[in-house]
């Protein structure tokens, strides 16, 4: 079983960098992949309502991308909060035409 997920892993992986030549174009895949997750979109000009268990993604000038998850433990409550970070333009893969 492992290996099918591996093999899945790898062809949502070939996919993602496949939509992704530009960090816009990264972040409108990102997008594809975080809504049918349940994640909603909260714009930065609005007053953000945000629960317990929520999920939620800010994009800002359309290459920039915040996606979080609101924990439903007391964890959210003593204000501990986990972070990971990626760039947009990681999967913008490129060959130089004239390499050093």
């Amino acid at each position: 079983m492992k290996k099918e997920t591996h093999s899945s892993d790898a062809k949502r992986l070939l996919k993602l960098i496949s939509q992704a030549t530009s960090p816009f174009h990264a972040v409108a895949a990102s997008i594809e992949q975080l809504a049918p997750k349940g994640f909603e979109e909260l714009r930065l000009g609005d007053e953000w309502k945000l629960r317990r268990g929520g999920r939620y993604y800010v994009v800002h000038h359309g290459s920039t991308l915040v996606a979080f998850h609101i924990g439903k433990e007391k964890e959210a409550e003593l204000g501990q909060i986990r972070i990971a970070a990626a760039h947009t333009d990681f999967p913008c893969l490129r060959v130089k035409p004239y390499p050093d």
